[in-house]
């Protein structure tokens, strides 16, 4: 059994989920956290957006962030234990670990399941599949959590329906129980005020319409909406920001 003294200071790492629809932002914003490590889906290539960033938007601007495709599930479990091994070695070379995105590993990983069972005996019990999908994605989300490094959960955003609120695309219980092993749950938009103007991105930390989103934050009131940047956010939980960027680097 494990004691938590809340007279110490808070934890300098911390668990995020963050959602939205496609094209709002969240892997930019994950971009700018210290030191990040993408577990990317491989088919939608959202590292395209790291590529095209300006360096000096990350948060260390001589640290370009790390990807690893996802390919199949047990590239997953490789890149934990990879990553798991790396940290042991050179603590600190990376901070961040981003699952970009969980909607899209669920789906990879659902897919696996499916072809197991009609391989096995030519049957699909979708109940079942959901059942054990279901419950991998809890084990993968405490062996994540077991990291020294900050986590962001990308997921892309199930629209509101039929009077249930809008929220993570994940099915069954994951939509409810993912976001609570979370410190914050943060939903994502951008918007044009004129149809010729960029678009505006922004992070809504409290339930926004009918989209969930908060955190454990007890008596703390985060701005809303909230820059999407590393810093603006950790500014705001009074997380204690790394230190300054370092002179060199890997590039």
């Amino acid at each position: 059994m494990k004691v938590i003294d809340l007279k110490k200071n808070a934890p300098r790492t911390i668990s995020v989920m963050t959602y939205g629809a496609s094209r709002v932002g969240k892997t930019r914003f994950a971009a700018t956290w210290p030191r990040p490590l993408f577990f990317a889906d491989a088919t939608e290539k959202g590292w395209e957006t790291i590529r095209n960033m300006n360096p000096e938007n990350f948060y260390d601007p001589n640290f370009i962030p790390e990807v690893w495709a996802i390919e199949e599930p047990q590239d997953m479990f490789q890149s934990i234990q990879s990553l798991g091994t790396r940290l042991k070695q050179t603590p600190g070379d990376i901070q961040t670990l981003v699952i970009d995105s969980l909607t899209l590993y669920s789906d990879l990983y659902y897919t696996g399941l499916e072809v197991a069972a009609v391989k096995r005996n030519n049957q699909v019990d979708r109940r079942r599949l959901y059942g054990d999908l279901g419950q991998h994605l809890a084990w993968l989300i405490t062996e994540v959590h077991k990291l020294p490094v900050n986590v962001l959960w990308l997921c892309l955003e199930k629209a509101p329906q039929d009077g249930s609120m809008g929220g993570p695309l994940l099915t069954g219980q994951t939509r409810d129980k993912a976001p609570a092993r979370c410190e914050y749950l943060l939903y994502q938009r951008a918007y044009r005020v004129k149809a010729d103007e960029p678009p505006t991105f922004e992070i809504r930390t409290k339930p926004f319409g009918p989209y969930i989103a908060g955190g454990r934050q007890g008596d703390l009131q985060l701005p809303d909406p909230l820059e999407p940047t590393f810093t603006a956010f950790a500014t705001a939980i009074g997380m204690p920001l790394p230190a300054p960027p370092s002179k060199g680097g890997r590039k």
